[in-house]
């Protein structure tokens, strides 16, 4: 029973001693990537172009870090956030490795994998943002029209009978004053959005215009003025023959014989 406690307790001592010999081995290794962030200018995927900064992400156990370009130094980082900057036009177009040495504060060495990049010139970015920009306006541009034929044919020959000087709810886009026929009306929520102005219908008289929302008082106003307008050019009804002569009928019983 002794020696077998012996040999237990021995093998307990020799664990302890490798556990203390290689738990630093296992503390050392840090995770260190190569960042890279655009500054000012172009970035698709691997091509780029204009100032970009590199930085290391990973542990904080940093002296220093030098940073290479094909293998060759160009800056060193010798202070937190141990960042540079680098401007892509400064160097050849074409692919380049971007790569990280990195002095621990423990006194390791350690290379952080190199990354590739294209340094693509001004042509090159300009084409670039064709490619990016043209599927965009496509979309937009098919959302805007099938939304446009959407209210033409939803809405085609269908008007408000709202009657003149009525007060109105307008919608959260607000109201406009149609420019035909001067009657006030809820700017759509599908209204098409073109700069400044939008693209509307007049729910009255049906006309499409560049519009724009007006005051609570401009409407209010034009809701008055609507009224006054019908009732200004209400058709005049004409006597019937009967209503004339019961008429001559009851102005004669006055006159004087």
């Amino acid at each position: 029973m002794v020696v077998k406690n012996s040999l237990i307790l021995k093998i307990s001592v020799i664990l302890i001693l490798l556990g203390g010999a290689v738990s630093p081995v296992f503390a050392q290794q840090d995770d260190f990537h190569l960042g890279v962030n655009r500054t000012f200018g172009y970035s698709s995927g691997d091509q780029i172009r204009g100032t970009f900064n590199l930085f290391i992400t990973g542990s904080t156990n940093i002296k220093s870090v030098q940073y290479l370009i094909d293998g060759k130094p160009i800056a060193t980082a010798t202070s937190a956030p141990f960042n540079v900057s680098i401007q892509t036009s400064n160097y050849s177009i074409g692919f380049h490795d971007l790569s990280a040495t990195i002095e621990t504060t423990d006194g390791r060495t350690v290379t952080v994998p190199a990354r590739k990049f294209e340094f693509v010139s001004a042509d090159q970015e300009s084409s670039g943002v064709l490619r990016i920009i043209i599927p965009i306006l496509g979309i937009v541009i098919a959302v805007t029209l099938l939304g446009f034929g959407a209210q033409v044919f939803l809405f085609k020959n269908k008007f408000a009978k709202t009657p003149p000087g009525t007060a109105r709810n307008y919608s959260i886009r607000g109201g406009t004053i149609c420019q035909r026929c001067h009657r006030p009306y809820s700017i759509h929520l599908w209204a098409l959005n073109a700069l400044t102005y939008r693209l509307d219908r007049c729910d009255y008289c049906g006309k499409w215009a560049f519009i724009r929302p007006v005051s609570r008082e401009a409407l209010r106003a034009a809701e008055q003025n609507e009224l006054a307008s019908f009732n200004n050019n209400a058709p005049i009804v004409e006597k019937t023959e009967e209503e004339k002569l019961r008429e001559m009928l009851d102005k004669s019983k006055y006159s004087d014989h």
